[in-house]
């Protein structure tokens, strides 16, 4: 069964983020936004001015989404290249041949290849000049949102670290909804996003949001801390009652809206 979809993705040249407010304010919905700051680690370095600009972000409503991002210094936005054409799936055979054989005589930009957040992702340009993006899904589980599958594949260390935030997730708040974002596991509560969290090379993210991490900021000295992101280390890992903290202010938020 063919699970691909083509959605549009809009390119914007720093303002993405008050762009898809404005969206969202006139047609409504649940917008996520992730920054390149999120992604950050040793092996990808992120510059000063790029650290708040909005990697990617989704705005759904019903049958409605689109996704757009702020696009990086060297490939600006203009009329012309501001609209890609977005591919998702999770077959990665089918999927493949696909982008193999649109971007032949064309020029690619980011060979088809695992990122940083678990997928596996490419960009071209075709050629009558139309932009392409391809996002694998690691697994039909994971795009099905089962978060066990996900942290299964992990290193034990790994797995025992994020089973525990896990399990405070579903202690705090049962009745929460698995779901896997940008690669990553995650929650959302009344249909809206809770928390996520994934593994890196040599660190672990949690992803609660810019309201929990302000409200806590003065419980969170030691850990490296970006709009939205909190990163962690086996050697020093978030203690028990942050964890439990953080869930809660989400629960209040989302309920509180």
């Amino acid at each position: 069964m063919n699970d691909a979809q083509l959605q549009p993705y809009l390119n914007f040249n720093g303002n993405c983020e008050e762009a898809m407010k404005f969206y969202q304010s006139v047609l409504g919905g649940e917008l996520q936004i992730s920054r390149f700051a999120d992604y950050e680690s040793p092996e990808m370095p992120v510059q000063e001015d790029q650290r708040q600009k909005v990697m990617h972000s989704t705005l759904q409503n019903k049958g409605l989404t689109f996704m757009a991002s702020d696009a990086m210094n060297e490939r600006a936005a203009s009329v012309g290249n501001n609209i890609t054409l977005s591919v998702a799936g999770t077959e990665t055979e089918l999927l493949t041949k696909f982008f193999n054989g649109l971007s032949e005589g064309g020029t690619n930009i980011t060979p088809l290849a695992q990122q940083v957040w678990g997928d596996t992702f490419g960009m071209f340009t075709d050629k009558f000049g139309i932009n392409w993006m391809f996002n694998i899904s690691a697994s039909k589980e994971w795009a099905m949102g089962v978060v066990t599958d996900y942290l299964n594949t992990l290193g034990e260390a790994e797995k025992n670290a994020l089973e525990r935030i896990q399990a405070i997730v579903t202690q705090i708040a049962p009745e929460a909804e698995e779901v896997i974002t940008y690669g990553m596991p995650g929650y959302k509560y009344k249909g809206k996003y809770l928390i996520s969290f994934a593994a890196f090379k040599d660190h672990l993210s949690i992803f609660p949001g810019a309201e929990a991490i302000e409200a806590l900021k003065d419980k969170l000295e030691g850990f490296a801390l970006s709009k939205g992101t909190i990163q962690f280390t086996l050697e020093n890992q978030l203690p028990t009652e942050i964890v439990q903290e953080i869930v809660t202010l989400g629960v209040k938020r989302i309920t509180a809206n």
